[in-house]
């Protein structure tokens, strides 16, 4: 399983058709802007199934989990601001990750009370709780026209046939060469010469499309309890006394009987929007996010 080495990075999503109108001429359709072509034909072909908006950008976020390894992924967290124009409801869902529930104040200090050096950034203490899965399943769930396995469809088939690296992303892995030479699974996937691939390479991903399914199958059980959950748990366990002061399961799971619990109970919750007017025009933003205990 593949674990994202900047989970506070989320994707950036914006929609527009299911929208509250704006000024000038109504567009002829929808209208799906992402940070990769892949993603967007992956919302747009959710809307033609007849989903809507949000629908759109559930599979927009899952797509980009994909093909945008190096900024966006299920081990993180995401933020979508949301409008549903039949009520003029608006409300923004945040599913921020949070820290472990074994988290504590010095987990980044040695025994001697100092700093470790990239623990934070880097290795199973840098992990928090991904909030990125319950959010696409609560929008799916609660605003959604489709069912979660039909948003995801679109991801679960970038993640098993492959896609097309490309510049940036090859710029991206280069510039975190030397974490990933620490993770032999990543890179079996993404460096396979030992080396970031060429654009054009095609990037298969056959670990990710199962954790996909899995969540696509069993909504938030299929990443937060079972078999996905006890591999996070192994995955994110460190046992080396210096890192973890001896105390068995790592952070993430907390004990020895964490993987037969939730890793979290709380993946996601709302902050509301804030309604703000700009140069005569009325913005709804999101609230400030934050990550940390909660």
């Amino acid at each position: 399983m593949r674990r994202v080495s900047q989970p506070w990075i989320w994707p950036l999503v914006w929609l527009v058709g299911c929208c509250a109108a704006v000024a000038g001429p109504r567009p002829e359709g929808p209208a799906v802007a992402s940070a990769h072509p892949l993603a967007t034909e992956a919302g747009l072909s959710i809307m033609a199934e007849g989903g809507n908006a949000f629908d759109a950008a559930v599979a927009v976020s899952a797509a980009l989990s994909v093909v945008e390894p190096y900024g966006s992924g299920l081990g993180g967290g995401g933020f979508w601001l949301l409008h549903r124009a039949s009520d003029n409801f608006t409300t923004m869902v945040d599913g921020r990750e949070v820290a472990p529930g074994a988290a504590h104040e010095d987990m980044y200090l040695d025994a001697d009370g100092n700093p470790m050096t990239g623990a934070s950034m880097n290795g199973p203490l840098a992990a928090g709780i991904p909030g990125l899965p319950a959010g696409l399943v609560y929008m799916a769930k609660n605003y959604g026209r489709l069912p979660l396995a039909r948003s995801l469809a679109p991801a679960i088939r970038y993640a098993e046939e492959g896609f097309p690296a490309y510049t940036r992303m090859t710029v991206g892995l280069r510039f975190r060469t030397d974490t990933f030479a620490k993770s032999p699974a990543a890179m079996a996937v993404f460096m396979p010469d030992g080396k970031p691939p060429t654009p054009g390479t095609l990037i298969r991903q056959p670990d990710l499309a199962t954790t996909l399914r899995a969540l696509a199958k069993r909504g938030f059980d299929g990443f937060y309890r079972g078999e996905v959950a006890r591999r996070l748990v192994r995955g994110g366990a460190c046992r080396r006394r210096h890192l973890d002061r001896g105390r068995p399961g790592g952070l993430l799971g907390g004990g020895a009987s964490a993987s037969d619990r939730p890793l979290s109970e709380r993946g996601y919750h709302h902050r509301g929007a804030a309604f703000i007017r700009r140069r005569g025009h009325h913005q709804y933003v999101q609230h400030a996010g934050g990550t940390g205990f909660r």
